[in-house]
């Protein structure tokens, strides 16, 4: 089980919880005690929750109270019932203002603990969450699909960096070959990937999420 050391005053984690049964909600929460693993689980065994909650980013911090509050606080507009602690916000905006506070990023541990929890305390609801991501999984980016043909060049929306796609996959960014991920990575400095779509804007004004959209559309009606 993945646990949290014994902390100095005030230190702790700050994490937040997606769920695929609430697209577009996220839970901010801390804990300076007990684990994630264990508040996960507890809060996928609630009536109602069709599906398990999972961890998008889990980070150690020195003062968790305040950078608990410091995302209340700014995005207190979205926060969906002022005595609960969900929010209408896309996952990535609270991961990256998140990961900006010093500490440690403890995620991967996080995930992995709250997924074997959950799997041994509602096996059910770990089956009933594999079918629905199989039933919804999307084709990874390909440029080539998307009508992007290769030796186009794609332009970052805030710095103004150029990169050429090379392959299907890949582009070129300062002689190196990388894929999309990697290279929104080493524009923007960040140790941590996200989704780099909305960054990257191809010549007919469209961003790369956009044209990813428009070539992979959610079949909502597939199982009807």
């Amino acid at each position: 089980m993945f646990e949290l050391a014994s902390s100095p005053m005030g230190e702790g984690i700050v994490y937040v919880l997606t769920n695929e049964a609430m697209p577009g909600i996220v839970k901010i929460g801390r804990t300076s005690g007990d684990t994630v693993e264990r508040r996960v689980a507890e809060l996928s065994r609630a009536t109602g929750v069709p599906l398990p909650f999972r961890v998008a980013v889990a980070r150690r911090v020195h003062d968790a109270v305040k950078v608990e509050k410091a995302l209340h606080v700014a995005f207190g507009r979205e926060r969906v019932n002022p005595a609960r602690e969900f929010f209408s916000i896309e996952p990535f905006r609270l991961i990256e203002l998140l990961n900006a506070f010093p500490g440690d990023d403890l995620t991967p541990e996080a995930e992995a603990a709250a997924e074997r929890e959950v799997k041994k305390d509602e096996p059910r609801a770990y089956e009933a969450e594999r079918s629905f991501e199989q039933k919804k999984r999307r084709p990874p980016l390909n440029f080539e699909e998307m009508g992007l043909s290769i030796g186009s060049e794609l332009v970052h929306v805030e710095t103004g960096d150029v990169i050429e796609i090379v392959e299907a996959k890949k582009v070129r960014l300062r002689d190196e070959v990388v894929s999309l991920t990697r290279a929104q990575m080493i524009i923007s400095g960040a140790p941590y990937a996200v989704q780099p779509g909305r960054y990257w804007r191809a010549a007919d004004g469209r961003t790369v999420s956009e044209h990813y959209e428009a070539t992979y559309p959610h079949d909502d009606e597939a199982d009807v």
